[in-house]
C-alpha cells in the first residue's frame, strides 16, 4: 500500500506546516507586542517620576530665590532711604537674614566700588567690570541672577542675585549683590538620585548652566545650548530623551520652567537604568519562546 505521495498526506503535512508557521507567528509576534508595551509603560513610569522630582526642584528653587531676593530688595530700601552707612554684619548678628543660604552680601555704588560687605575685615573692590554690574548700569531691571562666576574676595564660584539701586533722581546709583553658592542647589539635587547616572540640573534660559549634580560629580558654567536648551526652549514644561553632551550618557529628561525667574530645572535618568529590569525579563521571554518554538 502506498501512502507517501497521497493527496491526504500531502495536505495534513501543508496543515502541519502552516499551522507551525501560524504558532511561531504568533509566539514572536505576541513577544514583540509584549516588549513593546512594557517598553512604554517603562517610559511613562521614567516620565512620571522624572516629572514628579522636577516638580520638587523648581518648588524648592523659587523658595530659596524668593528668600534670597527678600534681602536684596531689603538691602536696596536701606541704601536708598538711609545711605551708605548700611552695616551689613550688624544685621546679621542681628539674625535679619537668618536660615538663607548666601555666603557673601554687598552693595556697590555707582562707580563699582564696593561699599560695604558681610565680609569681616572689608576688603575694597570694584566690581563695574562685571556683568551683573553692567546689566543695572545700563539696562534699568528687577532682579538679575547672573551666570557663575568666581568671586574676587572669595575665590568661590558663586550665582549672583542683584537689584538695581536707584538715587532719589531715578539714575543709576550702583547695585546690591547676594551671593550664592551654586553647591548649595547641587547638594539638594543630590537627595533625589534615582540611581546610577540620574541628574538634576538648573539652567538659565541663556543656555548656561548654573548647576548640575550627577553621580556624585558637580559641574558649573557649562553652556548648554547645544543640549537641552534645543529641547526646552519653546515650552514651558516637558519631557525628552537625548544623549547628554556632558557625559555622553543616554536619559529620559523632564524639565520645568520656573515661573518667576528665567531659570529651567532639569531631571534626567538614564535609559539602561530605566530599561534595566525590562532588559532582564527580556532575555526570560526569550528563553521561552524559544522553548515554545522548538
Amino acid at each position: 500500500m502506498k501512502l507517501r505521495g497521497s493527496p491526504l498526506i500531502l495536505n495534513i503535512s501543508t496543515m502541519v506546516v502552516l499551522f507551525g508557521a501560524v504558532l511561531l507567528c504568533f509566539i514572536w509576534g505576541g513577544l514583540y507586542f509584549k516588549v513593546q508595551s512594557e517598553t512604554q509603560l517603562e517610559i511613562e513610569n521614567s516620565v512620571k517620576e522624572t516629572g514628579n522630582y522636577a516638580r520638587m526642584l523648581e518648588e524648592n528653587t523659587e523658595r530659596t530665590l524668593k528668600g534670597l531676593d527678600q534681602i536684596a530688595v531689603f538691602l536696596k530700601y536701606q541704601v536708598e532711604n538711609e545711605g551708605w552707612g548700611i552695616d551689613i554684619p550688624k544685621l546679621i548678628s542681628e539674625k535679619r537674614f537668618e536660615g538663607q543660604p548666601f555666603v557673601l552680601l554687598s552693595v556697590a555704588d555707582e562707580n563699582g566700588d564696593l561699599r560695604a560687605s558681610s565680609q569681616v575685615p572689608f576688603l575694597v573692590s570694584n566690581i563695574s567690570d562685571r556683568e551683573h554690574f553692567q546689566i543695572h548700569k545700563y539696562i534699568n531691571r528687577g532682579l538679575f541672577i547672573s551666570k557663575p562666576v568666581e568671586g574676587r574676595a572669595s575665590g568661590k564660584w558663586l550665582i549672583q542675585l542683584t537689584r538695581r539701586i536707584s538715587k532719589q533722581d531715578g539714575s543709576f546709583g550702583g547695585v546690591v549683590v547676594v551671593s550664592v553658592d551654586p553647591y548649595y542647589f547641587a547638594a539638594y539635587y543630590k537627595q533625589i538620585d534615582r540611581g546610577p547616572n540620574s541628574t538634576g540640573a538648573l539652567i538659565g534660559r541663556d543656555g548656561i548652566l548654573r548647576v548640575r549634580y550627577s553621580s556624585g560629580e558637580i559641574s558649573v558654567g557649562l553652556d548648554m545650548r547645544k543640549g537641552y536648551m534645543k529641547d526646552v526652549s519653546a515650552e514651558s514644561t516637558g519631557t525628552f530623551s537625548e544623549q547628554s553632551v556632558v557625559d555622553g550618557i543616554r536619559r529620559i529628561f523632564s524639565f520645568r520652567m520656573l515661573q518667576e525667574y528665567p531659570l529651567i530645572v532639569v531631571v534626567g535618568k538614564s535609559e539602561a537604568e530605566v530599561f534595566r529590569d525590562l532588559n532582564r525579563r527580556i532575555v526570560g521571554y526569550l528563553w521561552a519562546s524559544g522553548a515554545m518554538s522548538a
